[in-house]
């Protein structure tokens, strides 16, 4: 009579990812779901405002990946909804974080070249941004795209608790 092990296969790498705008209206068990793709979730908590109990859609996620996987993770996740869709920004360590306007890689949304002239000239960018050959083309963001399967469960119509009241006649 021996003993059986199962062993969990180790995924040689952890990483910290930061999400962003990541919605409420989504459950966290989706949201595992979803993270669950790219690799083993260790740990995912919200940040909250500071001594008070107000969640800021932001996600910081622990998660276990392959190392040939880490160039893999996504930087945007677009989440497709029957009636619109979510953008997800993913940030991690060591890779650029791209522009949420426009969704290329150089800038962040402040700097973005769609924005309009005059509040562009507004805003003093913190770095420069890189110097483009105009041969070379901006790098997009790596995308990934899910379309959410399970609805939330429709609410049910409340049911009034004020009792009928019966229309009498005023002439008698």
């Amino acid at each position: 009579m021996g003993t059986t092990y199962n062993f969990h296969k180790r995924f040689s790498k952890v990483v910290t990812l930061t999400v962003y705008d990541f919605p409420v209206s989504y459950s966290d068990d989706y949201f595992l779901d979803i993270m669950n793709d790219i690799g083993y979730v260790r740990t995912f908590k919200d940040q909250q405002l500071p001594g008070t109990n107000v969640h800021k859609r932001v996600r910081e996620v622990e998660i276990e990946i392959k190392n040939d996987k880490e160039k893999d993770i996504p930087q945007v996740i677009i989440l497709k909804a029957h009636y619109r869709d979510d953008r997800v920004r993913v940030v991690t360590p060591g890779q650029p974080s791209p522009c949420f306007r426009c969704e290329k890689l150089g800038h962040s949304r402040k700097e973005c070249p769609l924005r309009g002239p005059e509040k562009k000239e507004q805003t003093v960018p913190k770095v420069l941004p890189p110097v483009q050959n105009s041969k070379t083309p901006v790098p997009e963001a790596k995308k990934y795209v899910v379309k959410r399967v399970t609805q939330s469960p429709p609410v049910p119509p409340a049911q009034s608790t004020v009792p009928e009241v019966k229309k009498q006649s005023l002439e008698q």
